[in-house]
């Protein structure tokens, strides 16, 4: 990874970070707001295993940074990642940071979007479909009745 963190000179000018799930590779499983983001980015980082596909919906003039981690290969540490996520919202662009599968699975989201690690970025809450019907309090009880 040849990419520096950049360094703003203007605390004022803020960026985004948005945070997509590259899903198990297959681009039609993406959301729209996920394609949203990836046209809109002026810098996307992304994984090893984000296949070309789902980078094929950067603007040309994004600017691509690879930060995967790949068995044998030199590869950037989290808190590399997490500063050059947050380097670049600082001096006003829109970042997105692609990982493959659920990053919010398994706690795998980076450290810069889960933590307090960039008071100056606050959080965007977003709704999240799950999977899981909605039980009832005492659903555990069932099975006694």
């Amino acid at each position: 990874m040849t990419a520096s963190a950049p360094v703003s000179s203007d605390p004022t000018s803020l960026g985004s970070i948005a945070l997509i799930g590259g899903g198990p590779g297959d681009v039609d499983l993406l959301t729209l707001r996920a394609v949203e983001r990836l046209r809109a980015a002026d810098v996307i980082l992304y994984d090893d295993l984000a296949g070309d596909e789902i980078l094929s919906f950067a603007r040309p003039e994004a600017e691509l940074i690879a930060v995967g981690k790949r068995a044998g290969h030199p590869s950037p540490r989290q808190q590399e990642v997490s500063r050059l996520m947050i380097g670049y919202a600082r001096l006003g662009k829109r970042v997105v940071r692609v990982k493959s599968g659920d990053p919010s699975i398994f706690l795998r989201a980076p450290p810069a979007c889960r933590s307090r690690s960039c008071p100056a970025l606050p959080p965007r809450p977003r709704r999240r479909p799950i999977s899981a019907p909605r039980l009832p309090s005492d659903w555990w009880r069932a099975g006694s009745r």
